[in-house]
């Protein structure tokens, strides 16, 4: 089974939950430790979901200083896709405050 359908599934199982609850936790775990691993042995197709993530936790109003944000940065950087990292950070930074001035 590849690497994105094994993602795919992981994150059906974590959706069936209500976030917050523990059920969701131990499910988003799974996930991290799944991520993590498939980062490690390389994996793009991954990397390419993680940049999807956090362009859409852009959306939901997170910024570079939420934890979720960081650490999918982080968890980018230290497994070989810093150049991913920097330009999420790049795009961040100029998207960022033209989203926020239109809301004004």
């Amino acid at each position: 089974m590849n690497a994105l359908v094994i993602y795919r599934s992981l994150l059906s199982e974590r959706d069936k939950n209500e976030f917050g609850y523990p059920e969701w936790d131990a499910a988003q775990k799974m996930l991290w430790v799944f991520i993590e691993k498939a980062l490690e042995a390389g994996e793009e197709s991954i990397a390419d979901e993680i940049v999807d993530e956090l362009y859409s936790l852009s959306d939901c109003g997170c910024t570079l200083e939420d934890e979720a944000v960081k650490a999918d940065l982080e968890m980018l950087e230290k497994y070989g896709f810093g150049s991913r990292a920097d330009k999420v950070r790049e795009l961040w930074l100029i998207f960022l405050p033209a989203r926020f001035a239109k809301s004004k």
